[in-house]
């Protein structure tokens, strides 16, 4: 098992790193008081030291599977949302920043639903769930300009497990305002509405090295979206066809490399999660497309408890060198060489859950430290959350390395 101490209490996805600067280098994480704790859930951290300083903070709201949070290239915390609702960072509403998804969400369910009631009724205002379900990224002609780009999730199908994305909007975020605080300057504006995945919003940087591209894919067919973000504002969205014949039904972690030039997309079987797949695709950072895909076959059903178990993956982070991909279920560990020609044989199990147990407050609440979300750190490392709450996070120190 791979467990650093820490006083971090967390089981959330870290934000994803796509940039050179330090964009990524204050992050924002945690409930916001579920157990009735004193100080709450809600955890700051910061890549400024090694270990990474983690502290409590007073968070106004929750954040789930779609928080993200926004520094500046300095690393100072801009703001933070966890796809309903959009923070400063000394932790109040952006001006403008309450409603995310809210139109979209009234448009599904109906117009008696209220604001208040979207906000705090049926765990919503505990933040969206949605794994990756929003990324913020910054404009390439003006250092204030943000567009934070998120997935409204529709009723669920009583057929399916899990919800579907209908809208891909994108609110403008203007640091420039409110004195330097912040405020949403445009919001959940429609780029695109159809069947997609409720998650695994993915960006790369266009291989002019300033515009962007936004990535995801629609919803049961082989089948994705691209976006371009440009100094002239947003394009797209254009619907192409995968040159292989991907299931995705339900929808894992993605993750680009680091150099842009493969996405790995974590596939799951909607009736049996421990039938899964992983999908190498590489990428052409000029026109946006997705060519030469990969399969990699895998099931993690876990024997556990006297029972078999189906797991479904929750953490994929790809190494600064871009050659290894690190994915995860709650049991076990993972490495793929992405440079292989086969990448299925080259798939090794590093690391294995020990049965550790973190017994951090019998008063509240005691978990297991598996393995959870992860995300590679702006120094390099690859962090993993566990899944529950516990004092301790999984790391890996050098993931450019083999085995």
């Amino acid at each position: 098992m791979l467990k650093s101490a820490a006083s971090f209490l967390i089981s959330f996805l870290f934000s994803i790193s796509l940039f050179s600067q330090l964009h990524d280098n204050t992050i924002i994480i945690g409930l916001q008081n579920p157990l009735g704790l004193e100080n709450g859930m809600n955890s700051k951290v910061v890549f400024d030291n090694c270990p990474p300083n983690v502290s409590f903070t007073e968070n106004i709201f929750s954040m789930r599977q779609c928080g993200l949070s926004m520094s500046d290239e300095e690393g100072q915390l801009l703001f933070y949302t966890n796809c309903q609702q959009v923070a400063t960072a000394d932790n109040q509403i952006m001006a403008n920043g309450d409603s995310l998804n809210f139109e979209a969400w009234v448009e599904l369910h109906g117009d008696t639903v209220n604001l208040e009631y979207y906000l705090t009724s049926n765990g919503y205002g505990k933040g969206a769930r949605n794994i990756q379900g929003a990324l913020a990224l910054p404009d390439p002609a003006d250092e204030n300009i943000f567009y934070v780009f998120h997935i409204n999730v529709g009723a669920i199908d009583e057929s399916m497990v899990y919800s579907l994305g209908t809208h891909l909007l994108c609110t403008k975020i203007d640091m420039s305002e409110e004195d330097g605080k912040g405020a949403v300057v445009e919001k959940n504006k429609i780029i695109l509405e159809d069947i997609i995945m409720d998650g695994g919003l993915s960006a790369a940087r266009h291989a002019n090295g300033r515009d962007w591209w936004l990535v995801f894919f629609r919803f049961g067919e082989p089948k994705y979206y691209r976006v371009l973000v440009t100094e002239g504002g947003v394009s797209g969205a254009w619907l192409e066809e995968l040159n292989a014949s991907i299931e995705l039904d339900a929808l894992g972690p993605s993750v680009f490399s680091f150099d842009g030039s493969k996405l790995a997309v974590v596939a799951a079987d909607l009736n049996d999660q421990a039938q899964q797949k992983l999908y190498i695709l590489d990428f052409d950072r000029c026109d946006g497309k997705f060519f030469n895909t990969k399969e990699v076959e895998y099931g993690n059903g876990v024997f556990w408890d006297g029972r078999v178990i189906n797991m479904y993956s929750y953490g994929a982070t790809i190494s600064p060198n871009s050659r290894y991909l690190y994915v995860s279920d709650r049991f076990n560990y993972f490495q793929v060489d992405l440079w292989s020609d086969d990448p299925e044989a080259s798939m090794i199990n590093f690391a294995d859950e020990d049965g550790f147990y973190d017994d951090w407050d019998p008063e509240y609440y005691s978990s297991f430290g598996l393995f959870g979300f992860s995300g590679l750190g702006p120094d390099g490392k690859v962090y993993a959350t566990t899944v529950g709450l516990t004092d301790y996070f999984h790391v890996i120190e050098r993931p450019n390395n083999y085995g």
